[in-house]
């Protein structure tokens, strides 16, 4: 079983990776630099630090792939020897792009390849763990995690970046640790979550119903709180590195919120490619119709935990969103990830029992 597992989350994984790398890179500088609005965030200035903020501050990768870099330089020179049979090097063999034939960045770019793919990976273990600590069937566990995966590349609509994947784990891993063994083991994941992406700290407050199960009201806040202190002084060190890079602390997009909703084509009938098919962009009427009925039959279906997790998630998610975030990318809607997830869960749940029910 444990076998049968890994093979599909690995086939799984690595469709969903070869889905994203082929639309986005890693924004490799080849493709993205006379880009509007990518030159500022390429790879190498994400791994130098010198890309702008708030992009920058997404270091947990960056940090380990240049602390490989300068650690481990037996491993960087062996990867770099060329194969006798192809005259290529090792690394050129795992990914075959121009930022691996620069020597100032091939090493940390198989760093970053390697672990986004592997964050692919254990996402798709740790949405299994919550769908299971939700009370799923074996096969809706295994069904969901690639479902959502799958389904990941095609909400990447005006950009995609490699700290999204560890998003989308940490999530996962904070909410599935978080609801069956209590917030203590979960410090340590959402400190790492705010290392990875500053922020991850106000998806915590949706945790709040999970930890109203276990603690008193006045607990569960108390809590609720204690996690988001532990992210602050992760957050506040970042910001304090890279307190001088052009940019922002937040990126304030209202107005170009409110030209994309004056502007019907772009809502109507934007397309783009996505596993080398043509197919409307995520926030498209289509797409989103097709979220909304989701959510409209799911919602009969989830539990008071999950729905209050979903109301919760959405009350911060959506005005975010509007003020905050690139207009038209549902990648931004990230906090509501485990929402959807709990809804194609009881949505299979609930057509798994339909044949017994009629019987």
């Amino acid at each position: 079983m444990h076998l049968c597992r890994f093979v599909l989350f690995f086939v799984a994984a690595s469709a969903s990776f070869a889905g994203f790398y082929a639309k986005w890179s890693f924004i490799d500088p080849d493709r993205f630099l006379n880009e509007p609005g990518m030159g500022q965030i390429t790879f190498d200035k994400m791994m130098d630090g010198t890309a702008s903020r708030p992009f920058v501050y997404r270091r947990l990768i960056p940090d380990i792939a240049n602390t490989l870099n300068d650690r481990a330089p037996r491993l960087r020179r062996w990867l770099a020897q060329p194969l006798p049979q192809s005259g290529i090097s090792r690394l050129m063999v795992l990914v075959n792009c121009p930022m691996t034939r620069d020597p100032r960045y091939a090493f940390r770019y198989g760093v970053v390849y390697l672990l986004t793919f592997l964050f692919v990976l254990a996402g798709l273990y740790a949405v299994s763990a919550v769908c299971r600590i939700a009370g799923a069937s074996i096969s809706s566990s295994l069904l969901v995690p690639v479902v959502v995966m799958l389904i990941f590349p095609y909400v990447t609509t005006h950009g995609g970046y490699f700290y999204d994947y560890p998003e989308l784990f940490f999530m996962a891993a904070a909410l599935a640790v978080c609801w069956r063994y209590g917030p203590a083991w979960t410090l340590p994941i959402v400190m790492l979550a705010a290392w990875n992406k500053e922020s991850f700290p106000v998806f915590l407050p949706a945790l709040y119903p999970f930890l109203s199960i276990r603690f008193t009201r006045l607990k569960a806040v108390l809590w609720n709180i204690g996690l988001i202190a532990a992210t602050v002084p992760v957050c506040l060190w970042t910001h304090l590195r890279y307190h001088a890079n052009s940019g922002g602390t937040v990126a304030v997009e209202w107005r170009h919120q409110l030209h994309w909703l004056a502007t019907p084509r772009l809502w109507l009938i934007d397309r783009e490619v996505t596993y080398a098919m043509l197919t409307p962009q995520a926030m498209t009427v289509l797409p989103m119709a097709v979220l909304a009925l989701t959510v409209w039959i799911g919602w009969k279906y989830l539990p008071p935990v999950c729905r209050q997790h979903m109301l919760i998630a959405a009350a911060i998610n959506l005005p975010l969103y509007l003020f905050l975030c690139n207009p038209g990318e549902m990648r931004n809607l990230s906090l509501l990830w485990m929402s959807f997830v709990f809804l194609a869960v009881f949505l299979l749940q609930s057509w798994e029992r339909a044949p017994s029910a009629a019987a």
